[in-house]
């Protein structure tokens, strides 16, 4: 199994070496390996293991700093699940010791191992989120339901059995039922749209062309989401040589000072929206973005 798996991820270890030791990127015409500008190996570490454990915990049963991650309400997992996925561990860590004694194999026990590893790497990574942690969810779902099963076999009566799974379906029919419900409304019109998800803009520099006509764009979006609307290749968009910063006359970034006759475009950052509101310039909306200029 080691040889496959090897195999499949030899691509990935090559880049992150190639990266780690500031080699010279791969290019081949059949494939990339590629130098990154900013390379996060560093945010890996032991020495986040302590702080991440209280972050870890709260990232994966209840909710983090994002609210496309989770919503405080319901937060990552239901929290009648809570007890189930914590009992469900238990029994796993169980079968996990039975395992390594009798040298056999229990299906607990794999996803134990892979629940280990999941956990181990949260706390290594820097400001460790449930984004960060998505594989780990299919582990925290199978330890509900084992939970679950865990839970049902401890009843004796077959009459009570019945009874707590009908418990079972209904409490998690009302969550469902209310987590649906304010997902589509209340927590759509709060949230939306959401930041890190700006939409390109490209749509609207073509509305404004006439009117920019070469003068200055500024725009609150990362620079990702202008080859996103353009659909420029990578080789078009040359990040390494050109950078972050600014193609021609549009600047990824609001500045410092605000120049009067430049144009500024605001997705959803609220404070510059404000400044600019402040400082007399009119706005208009064109698509997801308010414009601003003032002339």
């Amino acid at each position: 199994m080691g040889i496959p798996l090897g195999i499949l991820a030899l691509p990935l270890i090559t880049m992150i070496v190639l990266n780690t030791f500031e080699l010279p990127e791969i290019v081949t015409g059949y494939f990339t390996i590629p130098r990154l500008m900013e390379y996060r190996g560093a945010e890996i570490s032991l020495k986040n293991m302590i702080n991440n454990v209280p972050v870890l915990i709260q990232s994966c049963l209840f909710n983090d700093d994002y609210e496309y991650n989770s919503i405080p309400t319901y937060f990552s997992l239901y929290l009648v699940s809570v007890p189930f996925l914590v009992f469900g561990i238990q029994k796993a860590a169980v079968q996990m010791t039975k395992a390594v004694r009798e040298k056999r194999m229990f299906f607990p026990a794999v996803v134990f191992m892979w629940f280990l590893a999941q956990t181990f790497m949260g706390l290594l990574i820097k400001e460790p989120n449930a984004n960060k942690l998505n594989a780990v969810f299919f582990v925290l779902l199978f330890f509900t339901v084992y939970g679950m099963k865990e839970s049902c076999r401890l009843i004796h009566k077959k009459r009570f059995k019945k009874y707590f799974v009908l418990g079972v379906f209904l409490t998690y029919s009302v969550f469902f039922a209310g987590f649906v419900n304010y997902y589509f409304t209340e927590y759509t019109s709060k949230t939306f749209p959401l930041p890190y998800f700006q939409a390109g803009f490209s749509d609207v520099l073509d509305d404004w062309e006439e009117r920019i006509n070469g003068k200055d764009v500024y725009v609150d979006a990362w620079y990702i989401f202008y080859p996103l609307g353009e659909k420029m290749s990578p080789m078009e968009f040359q990040l390494i040589e050109k950078g972050t910063e600014a193609r021609d006359n549009i600047h990824f970034g609001l500045p410092k000072e605000l120049e009067e006759d430049s144009f500024y475009f605001v997705f959803g950052d609220e404070r510059s929206a404000d400044r600019l509101t402040e400082a007399g310039y009119t706005m208009e909306r064109s698509g997801m973005y308010r414009v601003f200029y003032k002339f």
